[in-house]
């Protein structure tokens, strides 16, 4: 997937929403199955009497002071391994503690498996309200996150109401130890085949956003010369640069066969050339008439890019123009536009691509305004 197919939205992206909410409930199953048959066990097995301090002390500190350090890990984590790795490592943590507590033969056990809880509800909890929001636009995250937490909880309930029912029939340890792996295996199997990471979606997000353009961008912009200019080119005096060689006055033919100003009516100076810019509007309009040529580094390129551009760093443009196709108008294309873009687009008029133009805004304007 290029960046232009990251869409975001609840609608857009509802089927993954949906694996996500079964996700969040599913922990909140985890949860739950421990809060109805753990004091149970307590009292009747282990000795510790409703409210003593040991028990409160126990759940407190193995469940809240790890979960808390899970959450901050979880985003740490994601962020180089993506999130899906990390919701399948929480549940994988998730594994042992049905045995546990069925097994326990002392309240060390039972702390053991709280320890692993909080490690569960930690990265689990965490990425799927993660992964919502980096498939949701701005606007929907106050639902999202309400959605999250909804599920969550409707989750702690209903299996509060379970497990009791199996405990009743089954026994609080075995009750607890079938419906608890029944939850964990079941969101492991949904976790590896259907849930999709979605780090990709913030990668994209966060390089649209590292300089966004204007939200409007006039016609012809500041500084810039009607005269001569066509809707979908123009000639930009203020982002001129130095080149190569000394030219003559006299216009030049334009590649759709008008004109526009020769070399030295584009100078602002000795030396000072400027080529010509596409704007957003036109390639929308027409896209195949254009050939797409990314100048940036390949980490920027990775990270996002336009649908079908090829990827020609700025050093290497001048020793590979001969891979340019006949036929097709040469479009370079940066972050923003006009730097360099503009760069690139004067080597190919200096290398006999004369008809050789910059994108108007580069890849962030044109992922703003088409995602």
């Amino acid at each position: 997937m290029t960046a232009s197919e990251f869409t975001r939205g609840i609608r857009e992206n509802r089927v993954q929403v949906a694996h996500q909410l079964i996700q969040v409930m599913l922990v909140g199953f985890a949860i739950g199955m421990t809060r109805t048959v753990v004091p149970a066990l307590a009292e009747s097995e282990f000795g510790l009497e409703r409210g003593s301090f040991l028990l409160l002390a126990s759940f407190v500190v193995a469940f809240g002071a790890v979960k808390a350090v899970m959450n901050f890990v979880a985003g740490r984590w994601s962020e180089r391994i993506g999130r899906k790795r990390v919701l399948a490592f929480g549940w994988v943590m998730a594994l042992p503690i049905p045995v546990m507590i069925w097994y326990a033969p002392d309240w060390n056990w039972i702390v053991a498996a709280t320890v692993l809880l909080g490690v569960n509800q930690g990265l689990c909890w965490s990425m799927t309200q993660t992964a919502k929001l980096d498939i949701t636009r701005a606007e929907e995250r106050g639902l999202t996150m309400g959605l999250n937490e909804f599920s969550g909880y409707v989750g702690v309930a209903i299996a509060g109401i379970l497990t009791a029912y199996a405990a009743e029939g089954l026994g609080a340890r075995t009750g607890l130890l079938v419906f608890g792996m029944a939850v964990v295996l079941l969101a492991l199997i949904l976790t590896v085949v259907w849930v999709k990471d979605t780090l990709p979606w913030a990668k994209a997000e966060t390089a649209a956003h590292k300089a966004a353009p204007p939200k409007s961008l006039p016609r012809y912009p500041q500084g810039s010369s009607e005269q001569g200019a066509r809707p979908d080119v123009r000639h930009l005096p203020g982002r001129a640069r130095p080149c190569r060689g000394r030219h003559d006055g006299g216009d030049e033919p334009l590649h759709n066969g008008r004109t526009r100003p020769s070399d030295a009516g584009r100078r602002q100076g000795p030396g000072v050339l400027m080529a010509g810019m596409l704007t957003l509007a036109a390639l929308a309009a027409d896209p195949d008439r254009f050939h797409l040529i990314d100048v940036r580094d390949a980490e920027d390129f990775v990270a996002a890019h336009l649908t079908g551009a090829v990827h020609i760093p700025l050093a290497e443009l001048e020793d590979r123009a001969g891979e340019l196709p006949a036929g097709r108008t040469p479009v370079t294309i940066c972050g923003k536009g006009g730097g360099r873009s503009a760069e690139g687009a004067d080597v190919l008029n200096r290398l006999g691509h004369p008809d050789a133009l910059w994108l108007e805004g580069g890849t962030i304007g044109w992922l703003a305004q088409n995602t």
